[in-house]
């Protein structure tokens, strides 16, 4: 049997004096649906001749107009466990949970003597159909000895993410998945679940120029994805901005911790903390740095409480 979705089924019908095609809904993965596919038929001229139907304009070139995705936490979370390289990679267990259109990755941890609860929660954003993932908040809930942003990377590595191109950037172009840094991850899911359908089905690729993420909604047992033509694109979240000045600082230390050259992030960390001992972001990240090693566990917790003072409150560490 073939494992693969079957090719998309069209309807014709007439939006506002415009021919769209609107797909049915199907399951793409066992944890991914397509609930919403609207492609517009430009240079439709009127009055039309409907024989045919949605056939007829296979070979058309057509422009994305709206989709919608509908992820299962659970089926998704069963999807994460069945990953080989989990384990391999220390990862005991790994869930997600979604809530009040939050999302949050957990699970377990063991690189030493006892299992390590981690979270993190997972930033949305991205340009155009392109969908940005950013692990913020990330956590442990006992000693590990690896710095905590490592779990989202090794986590994303294990699903098949591939690592940021030797020019630093990734491509706007590949669909991913992509891993930028250690905790983003840069992919197009309607290109690379959709796409291959319409292909499968003889249909032509749509022009997805003008589309936008319009929304995500997250509840207890579904995340909902939904692309609109003509959506504003949506401001920069504060956590990706964040993130950007991050690696505009001190881009060593994070082409660094990506690699997993800790010592090497941790000396490029230490001189940028000595140049900017003010600066909240470099100082989260060297505290999550010196976390990460029984040698320099003591020295991470004086730092935290150094920030705290100085912060006055305790986010300044959650980053």
């Amino acid at each position: 049997m073939d494992p693969r979705p079957a090719p998309l089924g069209f309807s014709l019908a007439f939006v506002e004096g415009r021919a769209v095609l609107s797909a049915s809904s199907c399951e793409l993965t066992p944890w991914v649906t397509l609930s919403r596919l609207e492609l517009e038929v430009p240079r439709v001229r009127f009055p039309f001749d409907v024989t045919g139907g949605a056939v007829r304009f296979q070979r058309r070139r057509t422009r994305l107009r709206g989709a919608a995705l509908r992820i299962s936490p659970t089926a998704a979370s069963q999807a994460l466990a069945a990953r080989p390289r989990l384990q391999q990679l220390g990862v005991l267990a790994v869930w997600i949970a979604a809530k009040d259109d939050r999302v949050e990755l957990c699970g377990e941890a063991k690189l030493g003597e006892r299992p390590v609860p981690f979270s993190a929660r997972l930033e949305v954003g991205g340009a155009g159909a392109r969908l940005d993932l950013l692990a913020v908040d990330v956590r442990t809930y006992g000693f590990l000895p690896l710095p905590a942003p490592l779990l989202p990377l090794a986590i994303a590595a294990a699903c098949g993410a591939r690592p940021r191109p030797t020019s630093g950037e990734p491509d706007d172009d590949d669909p991913g998945p992509i891993v930028r840094g250690c905790d983003e991850l840069r992919f197009d899911p309607l290109r690379s679940l959709v796409a291959p359908l319409l292909v499968r089905g003889g249909w032509r690729i749509y022009d997805h120029a003008g589309v936008a993420l319009d929304h995500l909604r997250a509840t207890t047992g579904q995340i909902e994805l939904s692309w609109r033509a003509g959506a504003m694109e949506q401001e920069t979240h504060a956590a990706f901005a964040a993130r950007e000045q991050l690696r505009r600082l001190v881009p060593t230390g994070e082409v660094a911790l990506a690699d997993g050259d800790i010592g090497r992030a941790l000396t490029e960390y230490r001189a940028a903390y000595g140049r900017s001992p003010e600066h909240p972001l470099v100082g989260q990240r060297l505290v999550q740095l010196l976390a990460g090693s029984q040698g320099t566990l003591l020295e991470g917790g004086e730092m935290a409480r150094e920030l705290l003072e100085r912060a006055g409150d305790s986010t300044v560490l959650l980053s």
